[in-house]
């Protein structure tokens, strides 16, 4: 089953009751790709995330791995992003989102990644294995240039 955002712009009753219903048909055996930009939801009803910027996954990996140890600058900065109910400081991300009509060369990430080098700015990283089922696509990591 596919779900896009489908608990976007719901009270949170309702949206509690559709992420029941979620972890029920993950109990049944169902296979979900659940779409969604509230990392707090996917957090709770997710096995594994793929964290996409700009069309491309950027990250993948097992919930855990993703919330507690992101790799990727993106995933690093979204989550840096997501207010806490801790004194944790909410950064934003900074510059601007691409234009996907004329989108920058080598890396979408690269004209607000803190870690830019020169090679992300010519190639687009591609998924490179991290430890088995975990994946990130930047030159830090290797990339596969």
């Amino acid at each position: 089953m596919i779900m896009d955002e489908p608990t976007s712009a719901l009270d949170v009753t309702i949206q509690a009751q559709v992420l029941e219903l979620v972890k029920r048909l993950k109990n049944f055996g169902s296979s979900i790709i659940f779409i969604s930009h509230d990392l707090s939801v996917l957090a709770e009803v997710a096995d594994r995330i793929a964290i996409m910027y700009a069309g491309s996954i950027v990250e993948v990996g097992e919930t855990e791995q993703i919330i507690n140890s992101p790799k990727h600058p993106y995933t690093v900065a979204l989550l840096a992003a997501v207010p806490t109910l801790s004194d944790k400081e909410i950064k934003g991300i900074e510059g601007e989102t691409p234009d996907l009509r004329n989108p920058p060369s080598g890396c979408a990430f690269h004209p607000r990644c803190p870690f830019a080098m020169e090679i992300c700015r010519l190639k687009k990283p591609e998924l490179t294995v991290l430890d088995g089922n975990r994946e990130v696509a930047c030159f830090l990591f290797g990339g596969k240039k």
